[in-house]
Order: C-alpha cells, then sequence, then structure tokens
C-alpha cells in the first residue's frame, strides 16, 4: 500500500466514485442530507494551497483517502490547524489499517508543513470504535446538529 499527497484534480473522479460508493454501501449517509459535493470550492481551495489530499493506493487502484482543509485558528492566532474533511476506504478493504497509514502520513507531512494541530470528527453512526484515540487523539468537543 502507498500513502501519497496527490493533487485533488488529477484524482477528483477517482475520489468522488469511492466517496459514493462508501456512500451507497456503508451507513454514513444515516441522518444526512443528500450527498452533494461541491467539487469546485474543493479545488479553489486547493489552487490557494490550503487543501491536500493523501491518498491510499494498492498498485494502482485508490483503497481510501482524506481530505484536508488547513486554516489560521481564530482562537489561536499563531497555530495553524488542519481540519480533516472526509476520510474514506472502499468498504471491501476496511479493517486493514489504511485510514490508520493514511491519518500517520498526514500527520507527518503536517509536522514538515508547521502545522501543529490536527482536528479529525466521525459520525456516531458508524458501529466502530475511532482510530483517533488509538493515534494519540483527544476529544475536545461534540458537535450537535439539527434540521430546520
Amino acid at each position: 500500500m502507498e500513502i501519497n499527497r496527490e493533487p485533488l484534480r488529477n484524482a477528483l473522479n477517482e475520489v468522488e466514485a469511492l466517496l459514493l460508493d462508501y456512500f451507497a454501501r456503508t451507513n454514513a449517509q444515516e441522518g444526512q442530507p443528500q450527498l452533494d459535493m461541491d467539487w469546485h470550492a474543493f479545488l479553489r481551495i486547493e489552487e490557494n494551497g490550503k487543501l491536500m489530499l493523501m491518498t491510499a493506493r494498492e498498485d494502482v487502484e485508490l483503497r481510501g483517502f482524506a481530505v484536508y482543509v488547513f486554516y489560521p485558528h481564530l482562537h489561536h492566532a499563531h497555530s495553524i490547524w488542519a481540519m480533516c474533511d472526509i476520510l474514506a476506504v472502499d468498504p471491501d478493504h476496511r479493517g486493514k489499517g489504511i485510514a490508520t497509514a493514511i491519518v500517520q502520513a498526514a500527520m507527518t507531512r503536517f509536522k514538515v508543513m508547521g502545522i501543529d494541530q490536527i482536528v479529525h470528527g466521525f459520525r456516531t453512526v458508524y458501529d466502530t470504535t475511532p482510530l483517533f484515540e488509538k493515534l494519540g487523539f483527544t476529544c475536545i468537543e461534540h458537535i450537535y446538529r439539527k434540521a430546520l
């Protein structure tokens, strides 16, 4: 398995296909509005140097990916944060350490880039223990949502 940073614009079709399949075959869509990605916004963020796509490939096949957005935190003026917007692994390849490898590779890159905080969330509908605590993350807040 190779974990690499790739331009989103180069891998967009594969990323979208994996994400749609992931949402169709897992409970990721449960309780959510219909998935309707604004890929143009993601590409604009990437053009501004504020987005990183990490991919996991076996041979040339995409097995998983993460999309991170970086920003100076508004409450901590001298701190650059990376927030994971999407972390998805092909449902046929889950449980093989792919997500762990992606997050670890991202953390290594972020240290070199001068990013000092990384934020991951996970949906409560998943029937799995989040990997983040295993990787040294601390739960810092809970987020609530209500459809109006």
